[in-house]
């Protein structure tokens, strides 16, 4: 059984009249500085199969009231930086066996649970859906931080994979060599 690297990430929101949804958005790491959402698993000393449980927490200050949606198909959007839209994902793009809603763990209005499996090197982009709460303002709020996975190695079976192909050649190599030596035999 993998096992879980286990973080808590704070989202602050505030009221915000410049910004275009009214709102922004502070991201840390629940206890004293900037959240580091970069993945590594070599220098998490996790092993390649491990994955991280993220404890998203919400926090309103200065009269914002936003929630976590409570649809798990609205509540998190995600895919590789490359498939961004203007550095956003696009709706409803899911990243189902990378970064995704932990699919058993309830979504409360404050905490979202999300597993990252960090399989390979790879920039992504993730976008929160939240609930506007009050009665002034866009009913849904999103808010788009950027992360990396970082695996810092190969992704599993690569080396084997690799290995696989050397032999299969070796194989197809030898195989005409013999098929050639019986024919200047004949």
């Amino acid at each position: 059984m993998p096992n879980a690297n286990e973080r808590t990430i704070q989202i602050v929101a505030t009221l915000d009249s410049k910004s275009p949804n009214g709102h922004s958005f502070a991201i840390n790491n629940g206890k004293s500085g900037p959240a580091d959402l970069v993945f590594n698993k070599d220098t998490n000393g996790m092993k390649k199969n491990g994955y991280y449980l993220i404890d998203f927490r919400l926090e309103n200050k200065d009269g914002a009231n936003l929630v976590f949606a409570k649809d798990r198909d609205k509540v998190l959007w995600a895919c590789p930086a490359k498939d961004a839209v203007n550095g956003c994902p696009p709706p409803d793009s899911h990243m189902d066996t990378v970064f995704y809603v932990h699919p058993t763990k309830k979504i409360e209005d404050k905490k979202l649970y999300v597993i990252n499996t960090d399989p390979e090197i790879l920039d992504f982009v993730f976008a929160f859906n939240f609930l506007n709460e009050s009665n002034v303002g866009p009913k849904y709020v999103k808010y788009d931080p950027g992360g990396s996975n970082q695996n810092g190695g190969a992704p599993p079976f690569q080396e084997a994979s690799a290995f696989g192909t050397f032999v299969l050649i070796a194989l197809a190599s030898a195989a005409i060599a013999a098929f050639a030596t019986y024919g200047l035999l004949r």
